[in-house]
């Protein structure tokens, strides 16, 4: 039996996930290529053989968007995706277009240097030279070095061999922004708008683009239109703590734009009255977020003092920690109850994810210290 205070928290924790996050999805952990960390993974049997060379290649390139599309790409596919390159590799050893999507793992765990070799190996390859996706992932990459010259080549090229792919022109954009080129980077916001209405990304872009050359209330549409995307995808799950933290991101950057129109218009009513309802939105969701500190803080309390915690327990500490960044602490707390009940597998599996989940957060430091771009 639990002491009164522990049974009390466990109830606590149990209500509370009910009421502020019923249906919400399991938390997911970011990519995790199947060596690191020496976990034992699924057994290679979890995935059926490739029948051939290029079910192989897509089902790997497959796997790699589903994780590069999401704030946090699951364990599983990325090792899904990593599954399926050794199985192009076994059908060809030199393939160029599993190089690149080895490349593309390779940036979501940080390891620039490795996928600017492997992705510039495969565009100057006959198959490679004409592939906008690539062309744009460079591009990409050459962004996340700071390289904005570069990038926007590559970008130019994307658009060349796809001129009606709306992501090519999103980052386009946001490189024309960082080049200080306002008109240009208004246009390709607004390309992307054009082709891809529904991308909260596209609007997101176009509201920095304005915002840079002071058109403010063109900035605070664009905006909302963004957010309002973004409460559409909270319908379909609701209470996903990621997606509530977006929104809550845009709501300060729709703000800080709103203040900028105020002062230029001091007179204009209706950026008071979306300036306060925007704070009012920010507000209701920092309370929320609020609520899922207190519920991390309670399961870390929790697994901190009983050797035997359920490993219910034991994922809502992984389920809350990683939204809010706090693997730290998490991992703080389970190392500490591994010394109590070693070879806990639930508690060694919780670890490996919490650890992981790191690897986002490096990927993106890793940016800074990029190396020189091969050409």
């Amino acid at each position: 039996m639990y002491p009164p205070r522990i049974v009390l928290g466990l109830m606590m924790v149990a209500v509370l996930a009910l009421s502020l996050r019923a249906g919400l999805a399991q938390a997911q952990t970011p990519p995790v290529i199947a060596e690191a960390d020496g976990a034992t993974e699924e057994p290679e049997s979890a995935y059926p053989p490739a029948r051939n060379l290029e079910e192989a290649l897509r089902l790997a390139l497959q796997g790699v968007r589903e994780v590069e599309k999401e704030a946090y790409g699951t364990r599983s596919t990325l090792l899904r995706a990593d599954f399926y390159v050794q199985e192009a590799f076994r059908f060809d050893p030199s393939n160029r277009k599993a190089e690149y999507i080895a490349g593309r793992m390779n940036r979501l765990i940080g390891r620039s240097r490795d996928a600017f070799s492997q992705v510039t190996q495969y565009v100057r390859s006959a198959e490679g030279s004409v592939d906008w996706e690539a062309w744009k992932f460079l591009g990409d990459l050459h962004y996340d070095g700071k390289y904005y010259v570069q990038s926007e080549g590559k970008y130019r090229r994307a658009a060349e061999l796809a001129p009606d792919e709306a992501t090519i022109y999103i980052s386009w954009a946001r490189n024309c922004i960082r080049r200080a080129q306002r008109t240009e980077a208004v246009e390709k916001a607004l390309k992307a708008v054009t082709l891809d209405p529904t991308s909260i990304d596209a609007h997101t872009v176009l509201a920095e683009a304005f915002e840079e050359i002071g058109r403010f209330a063109e900035a605070v549409t664009a905006s909302k239109r963004a957010i309002r995307q973004l409460l559409g995808q909270l319908q379909e799950r609701p209470g996903e703590l990621q997606l509530l933290l977006l929104i809550q991101s845009r709501h300060l950057a729709l703000q800080g734009t709103l203040r900028r129109l105020m002062n230029k218009q001091p007179s204009l009513a209706s950026a008071y009255t979306d300036y306060v309802q925007s704070i009012e939105a920010a507000t209701k969701i920092d309370q929320t977020v609020k609520m899922h500190e207190m519920l991390a803080a309670t399961a870390n309390g929790i697994v901190a003092t009983q050797p035997d915690t359920p490993p219910e327990m034991i994922q809502q500490l992984v389920e809350f920690s990683i939204p809010l960044n706090q693997q730290s602490r998490a991992i703080e707390v389970l190392e500490a109850y591994l010394e109590q009940s070693p070879g806990n597998a639930g508690a060694l599996q919780a670890l490996r994810d919490l650890r992981a989940a790191g690897t986002a957060e490096d990927a993106t430091a890793a940016a800074s210290t990029t190396p020189t771009p091969l050409n």
